[in-house]
């Protein structure tokens, strides 16, 4: 019987009920048994793909890399997810892991496929412990198709791939015969990676201070910590006040942030207030050309740079992406390009009439154009609004001067100059984040809460809707009938709004968020808003 249950349920065509009830702990032993009697094991799910990496920059999407597939072979090439990171005060740091690929020995030394930085790549299997329940048994080897623990490794976060060596290239994990193949298809540790978590992009974010100064350090600590455990959570720092900041998917999740630190981390800290992440963008095309002349290390340097900027339509959300048209030619600066949030796009040959302009491939170097993309990201951080981070253009590098007082450090300040002027000549604009909401309410106050998010939060109605036919039993039980509503909605009208769809719909209401995009608030709204933060700020 046993058996023919898990024929028909691997294939989805029938599905075991089991009765129990968690609180008093009834039918819970019976659950995990039929787990592991009737739901399909690695074996049975057989190969999974993942992306081989054509770049040597795991960050940069390249979705045009091959798919290879990975057997679950405890003979073959090691390959494993680390699917989460927890703090503990005896073990520190411990990474859950599911082995997909080889066998993940204990005190051997694996790689992070993931990270761009050679140093933190390299890390170090100290214990493999086999979790159960709140027990953890000490074990020398997880094999393919294994969910365990490992302790020791300092620089892995949520979503990393970890592979065997330098060349883990996936497959069944035969290397190829030709010298050439390889150089060619395992150049770097990100040569094959799995699809790790998506995280979605934070839209809250508030001050985070410790209770006393003498906790600063520790807090610090914990943040980073916090940052490996959840990759939503990111940590920054005001350039104006020096307070640390903190962003988060909304009010809830930074108080959890709160309560962690001081539950699991021993910091108490203190949150300020909660603002929206906002971004700003340009309305319009603008074009400068900007001369920089100072003193630096006892010498005067100068600069001179001619730079477009305009709107990029094409992605409104992307961070600031460029492209390096001259790439064939300077080769380092493209892949740092590519690996920045901001690069810098097409070189024209006829900007002007100057020979320097004209020559300029010769005479500007791989530093200087490092120094030019690293001036344009410093200035692209801070928008000239409110101060946040610019989104949704596209920068052009249409000519430059170089004389013998040039230096990287000048064309950086030169850069920066003239990006900070772009962006004013440029009409900004402030963006907001919209969210998509899924509305759940009784039919009886569905005009009451479209009324609402219409009229008060201006949001827009994409469609409402009865519930499923699966939920009409307990619509029967409970006397009503439900509908759901789908609407985007910026996230500023949010603030708030769970106390009051309770109170409107007398507890019955229930909603979810989830980010859709950041869209361009109108000119009454943006001032609205522009008004109220400077309000707060001074």
């Amino acid at each position: 019987l046993e058996h023919a249950l898990r024929r028909v349920t691997i294939p989805f065509k029938a599905v075991p009920v089991l009765c129990g009830a968690s609180m008093r702990n009834i039918g819970v032993q019976p659950l995990l048994d039929a787990i592991g009697r009737y739901l399909p094991s690695p074996l049975d799910r057989g190969a999974v793909l993942a992306r081989q990496r054509s770049s040597a920059d795991p960050n940069e999407q390249d979705d045009a890399g091959a798919l290879v597939e990975l057997h679950p072979n405890a003979e073959g090439p090691l390959c494993a997810l680390a699917f989460k990171v927890v703090h503990d005060r005896q073990l520190g740091a411990v990474v859950f892991v599911r082995v997909y690929s080889g066998t993940l020995q204990s005190r051997a030394t694996v790689y992070n496929a993931s990270t761009s930085d050679a140093s933190a790549a390299k890390e170090r299997n100290l214990r493999l412990l086999q979790v159960t329940a709140n027990r953890n048994v000490d074990v020398d080897a997880l094999e393919a198709g294994s969910i365990g623990a490992v302790i020791g490794w300092k620089h892995v976060k949520t979503g990393d791939t970890i592979v065997s060596s330098l060349n883990s290239s996936g497959g069944d994990g035969r290397r190829s015969k030709n010298k050439a193949s390889n150089k060619r298809n395992n150049t770097s540790i990100g040569a094959v990676q799995l699809d790790g978590i998506e995280v979605p992009e934070p839209v809250f974010f508030c001050s985070i201070e410790p209770v006393s100064s003498a906790q600063q350090d520790a807090m610090d600590k914990a943040l980073l910590e916090l940052v490996r455990e959840d990759p939503s959570v990111q940590i920054g720092t005001d350039r104006e006040t020096g307070q640390t900041l903190i962003k988060g998917m909304g009010e809830l999740h930074l108080q959890i942030v709160q309560e962690h630190m001081k539950r699991d981390f021993g910091v108490p800290v203190e949150l300020g207030r909660m603002q929206v992440a906002y971004r700003e963008s340009v309305q319009h095309d603008a074009q400068a050309t900007v001369d920089f002349e100072g003193q630096f290390a006892g010498r005067t340097v100068s600069a001179q740079l001619t730079m477009a900027i305009r709107p990029d339509e094409s992605d409104p959300n992307a961070v600031n992406v460029y492209s390096d048209d001259a790439a064939d030619e300077q080769p380092d600066a493209a892949a740092a390009a590519a690996a920045a949030a901001a690069a810098v796009d097409a070189v024209d040959d006829d900007a002007d009439g100057d020979e320097s302009v004209r020559s300029k491939t010769l005479a500007l170097t791989s530093e200087m154009r490092e120094a030019i993309r690293e001036g344009v990201e410093s200035a692209l951080t801070r928008g000239p609004l409110l101060g946040y981070s610019t989104s949704g253009l596209h920068v052009e590098l249409l000519g430059f001067r170089v004389d013998a007082n040039s230096t990287p450090a000048a064309f950086r300040a030169c850069a920066a100059k003239t990006m900070t002027q772009l962006l004013q000549d440029a009409s900004p604009l402030l963006l907001e984040p919209v969210m998509d909401i899924s509305l759940t309410v009784d039919n009886e106050y569905v005009g009451d809460a479209l009324s609402d998010l219409t009229s008060r939060r201006r949001a827009t109605i994409i469609s409402t809707e009865s519930v499923d036919q699966e939920s009409a039993e307990q619509q029967a039980r409970s006397g009503a009938t439900q509908s759901i509503v789908l609407a985007q909605v910026p996230l500023a009208e949010m603030i708030g709004y769970s106390t009051s769809l309770r109170s409107r719909t007398k507890g019955t209401g229930s909603f979810t968020l989830q980010f859709a995009e950041y869209r361009a608030c109108g000119p009454h709204v943006q001032d609205k808003i522009i008004q109220s933060l400077l309000n707060y700020m001074y």
